[in-house]
């Protein structure tokens, strides 16, 4: 039987009696470095631990659990279910904001203003550049949050890209560290730096591998009503920005919820564009 071995985060603002006691535990209550906030224990594991070549990885947040409704015993039947067969299981929430946004960082950018155009930038000077106008993201290469679990060979092509972030993120006289570590948006208030939400992006659009083999799960209780209406009414907000006209939206919450699919990134780009197209 092949090992897995996630992990959830340990921070301050948690008690380990908090955290799933199916997850191994990665400790980070110290919080040395909080302005990186997951990416700080999951950096130090990667640069002090070895890794089976063979297992997988993941280091979840203390809040997987309520983001997506997946415990310890889902994640582990969807590592069993892959059989090894997959390089990296996505394991991300929020079906209406991938259903909605072209990919994760056109929806990045909705969220916190500027990163699109500081993720291009930072592409560009790494050398993996690509049209992030174009990039579509699906179920199959949608990531939030970094709640994925992939293996070794994953992690190194992953933190080879945000250890480059890394380093320019805390070059002092870098302009575009300056960028990544000026705060944004979140949940009401403006204290957490612009490089978190790219370091949580880095693995939409299987950025990292030529073809990694993907499975993705979702959350058995994901609540398709609520995801419907929020589509629905941020296409609504959308046209009614563009002119005065009342908008008629003729589709009942069941409707709408059945048609999701087929309405998902229905931009005409996208029949144009092969899905999961990459940073290479």
């Amino acid at each position: 039987m092949r090992a897995a071995y996630i992990y959830q985060i340990l921070t301050p603002s948690v008690s380990p009696r908090e955290l799933d006691p199916g997850f191994l535990v990665l400790d980070n209550s110290a919080n040395p470095r909080p302005d990186w906030f997951e990416y700080w224990p999951i950096r130090n594991f990667l640069l002090e631990q070895s890794m089976d070549e063979n297992a997988y990885y993941g280091f979840l947040s203390p809040k997987f659990k309520a983001k997506t409704n997946l415990g310890a015993a889902a994640v582990e039947a969807a590592e069993r279910d892959a059989d090894g067969g997959a390089d990296v299981i996505l394991l991300s929430p929020s079906i209406h904001n991938s259903s909605y946004h072209l990919n994760v960082f056109v929806h990045g950018d909705a969220e916190h203003p500027g990163l699109l155009a500081i993720s291009k930038r930072f592409f560009e000077r790494i050398g993996r550049s690509t049209n992030l106008d174009e990039l579509v993201c699906d179920s199959r290469n949608t990531v939030n949050s970094n709640y994925f679990i992939a293996k070794a060979r994953f992690w190194r092509e992953w933190f080879a890209v945000t250890e480059a972030l890394f380093a320019i993120a805390e070059a002092p006289d870098d302009p575009l560290g300056a960028e990544l570590r000026a705060p944004t948006a979140y949940r009401g208030a403006a204290d957490v730096q612009m490089k978190v939400f790219v370091v949580e992006r880095i693995a939409g659009g299987r950025s990292q591998l030529p073809n990694p083999r993907t499975r993705s799960v979702r959350s058995a209780r994901a609540d398709l009503q609520a995801a419907g209406r929020d589509c629905l009414r941020r296409v609504e907000d959308r046209l009614r920005d563009r002119g005065p006209r009342t908008i008629q939206a003729g589709l009942s919450d069941g409707q709408w919820i059945a048609q999701l699919p087929e309405r998902a990134h229905t931009d005409r780009r996208v029949a144009e564009i092969t899905p999961g197209s990459a940073v290479s």
